[in-house]
């Protein structure tokens, strides 16, 4: 791709940044010459060698874009100006674009100078190439002028001169016609589309790229009174047209809404200067309007981004602490308060990653959008936070809305497989507050309040998530569930564990495989012998439900044992080959349950066991695979069981 050379003069007290933007100019195809200067005097200097394009930053020292702009508008108003800053708000950006700036480009926005400079040096060329048409213009008007006064010197002296006089002419009309084509070619070939009209508004010309922008074609925009402008803009676009009849003045930068002849709705800006002719007597304006639907597209992107959470949809936390500052009076007063809080956030994102938070978090936001009303502010205000401001509420809508909330939290885990519980705390200000801050600060200490007091049942809550999803992953374990609890309680007894240690074993025997819920569906499901591949990602769920485990504080007595339910008596098991009694006890007790589980049930890719092949496999691996004593009692629990005639599992 072949460079464009471009001549830059950079305004910026920083190197780096200067730097960075001849970079990312570099890398749109620009042959890059630059220089730069951070004072007015340095400005005026190199605005004397006439660059191709300022790159201005907004606020300098000693210095800043708006004097710059002056001192541009007044020396050299055709070079390009763009503003490029990281700090200005959208509304600043505009105002120096309607000073004289040709654009603006955001440091955090780099993808878009390419583009802007590329745009800002092809008007300027377009007008320094208008400006050479008026001065050759003006120059063959000079030229002819002098010589019809030569030939009428001439006439009185010599016929043989009258020749030469009338060829003189015809150079300078040729020389004006080719003019005045280049200046055609410019108009036509424009960007922005050129149309001039009368008192009446019939168009007496149009520029042949009308039907691009417009619609409209010449011919049915030719000597008719067209209006494009849409509706919302239809007053004040009919205000601006009546003052430059009125007054004879032009304007700039007009930008509305419009729509085209097949009823798309664009977004352009004109600029109109009076047309009058030699006699100075006013014939109509001079229009010229260019289509601004993408940067308008890209302004309004930008604004939305600046004000709402990129996940949720919500508004920010920057949005609404401007709503605070706007609410910040007692006229506004009462406003009421509603902070929310995603309990465990952390814990779920770490055990079941970061997909599933975000989930969480959208689905309280659909809530709160759909428990509260049209005039409230919800917002995203933290990792796991929410809040929410009430104009015009008293304590009792504000309780009806804060209910509202923890019922529509409650129905939606009938649905959810994980469950969604949160803190919530409001305040209202009625002006008892010194500030809206205080207000937000006790509607906080509310809801952490109500955390502590909650924090139990929080954690059954988890505990209680965590048996369900593993009981919708695991599609084998269910039906042998409550048999094995007994056997494996049975053992803890003969073992001789304490209470304590049997709770433990009680709850393992239920969660020991909670790590499965972190293993694909492709795996976990597979009707058919795994492959090697797929043995080792299975093997991960030990890993993953110690993780899991170890960040809940009722689960962590039980992580080791967790962890190490698939190791071997002879060391050859896993995850990390652990021997003998380096084994934790409860791990040995739940090994042995695990696999009498597996052989009893059943499987597409083996075929299911009966009790009593099942009780030979467990007697041919004590000694390698499991603990030779556990596993003469465990033997000797399940045919002490049988004699009683405890149901068979293998038929319950």
């Amino acid at each position: 791709m072949e460079e464009k050379a471009l001549s830059l003069l950079i305004l910026d007290d920083n190197p780096d940044d200067a730097e960075l933007a001849v970079k990312q100019l570099k890398q749109e195809g620009f042959d890059v010459k630059s220089s730069r200067v951070d004072t007015e005097e340095g400005f005026r200097k190199a605005l004397a060698e006439r660059p191709d394009l300022i790159l201005a930053y907004y606020k300098l020292p000693f210095f800043d874009c708006m004097a710059a702009l002056q001192i541009q508008q007044r020396i050299a108003p055709e070079i390009p100006l763009i503003i490029f800053s990281g700090t200005i708000g959208e509304e600043v950006a505009v105002e120096c674009t309607k000073s004289g700036a040709t654009d603006y480009v955001f440091k955090d926005r780099l993808f878009r100078l390419g583009p802007a400079v590329k745009r800002a040096v092809e008007e300027a060329e377009a007008y320094r190439e208008r400006k050479r048409a008026e001065e050759a213009l003006k120059e063959a008007h000079d030229e002819l002028e002098i010589q019809v006064q030569k030939r009428t010197d001439a006439l009185s002296t010599a016929n043989d001169q009258l020749k030469q006089q009338i060829e003189a002419r015809k150079r300078a009309e040729k020389s004006l016609l080719e003019a005045k084509e280049r200046f055609r070619t410019i108009v036509e070939t424009a960007p922005s589309l050129l149309t001039i009209t009368d008192e009446e508004g019939n168009n007496l010309y149009v520029s042949p790229n009308c039907k691009k922008i417009t619609g409209y074609t010449q011919e049915e925009l030719q000597g008719r009174v067209i209006w494009w402008v849409h509706e919302d803009d239809t007053p004040a676009a009919k205000e601006f047209f009546e003052r430059t009849f009125r007054l004879g003045v032009g304007g700039k930068d007009f930008e509305y809404k419009a729509v085209r002849k097949n009823g798309e709705v664009w977004y352009a800006s004109s600029s109109w200067e009076p047309f009058r002719d030699e006699q100075d007597k006013f014939l109509g304006i001079v229009f010229q309007t260019a289509d601004i639907t993408e940067r308008k597209k890209t302004e309004e992107k930008v604004k939305y981004l600046s004000f709402h959470d990129f996940l949720t949809g919500l508004y920010n936390r920057a949005f609404f602490e401007e709503e605070m500052k706007r609410l910040n009076t007692v006229r506004k007063y009462p406003v009421g308060i509603i902070m929310a809080d995603i309990d465990k956030l952390k814990f779920i994102n770490d055990a079941f990653g970061h997909a599933e938070g975000d989930e969480l978090l959208k689905r309280m936001a659909n809530i709160l959008v759909s428990a509260t009303r049209k005039e409230d502010v919800v917002a995203r205000t933290g990792g796991d936070e929410f809040a929410i401001i009430l104009p015009n509420v008293d304590e009792e809508t504000t309780q009806s809305l804060y209910n509202r909330i923890i019922d529509a939290c409650k129905d939606s885990n009938r649905e959810a497989s994980l469950r969604l519980t949160v803190s919530l705390g409001y305040s209202i200000q009625y002006g008892q507050y010194e500030d809206m801050q205080e207000a937000l600060r006790a509607a906080d200490d509310h809801m952490y309040g109500n955390k502590l007091v909650s924090s139990k049942a929080v954690r059954g809550n988890v505990i209680d998530t965590l048996i369900f999803m593993l009981a919708e992953r695991d599609i084998h374990r269910e039906k042998h569930s409550k048999q094995l609890q007994k056997i494996a309680l049975s053992l803890g007894k003969d073992k001789g564990l304490s209470e304590h240690r049997l709770e433990e074993l009680r709850l393992l025997v239920i969660l020991y495989d909670i790590g499965k819920i972190g293993i694909p569906d492709s795996i976990l499901n597979k009707p058919e012998t795994l492959t090697s591949e797929e043995w080792e990602g299975m093997k991960k769920h030990c890993a993953i439900g110690h993780r899991i485990a170890r960040n809940i504080p009722e689960l962590v007595p039980v992580a080791k044992d967790i962890l190490c339910h698939h190791e071997w008596w002879n060391g050859k098991g896993y995850p990390r080959g652990l021997k003998g009694e380096e084994i934790p006890l409860l791990a040995r007790i739940i090994s042995i349950m695990d696999a009498y589980n597996a052989m009893l049930s059943q499987r597409s890719y083996k075929k299911t066991m009966s009790k009593e092949e099942a009780m030979k496999e467990i007697k041919k691996g004590a000694g390698t695979q499991f603990d030779p004593e556990l596993a003469e009692r465990f033997l000797k629990i399940v045919r002490v069981r049988d004699k009683d005639k405890i149901e068979d599992p293998k038929s319950s």
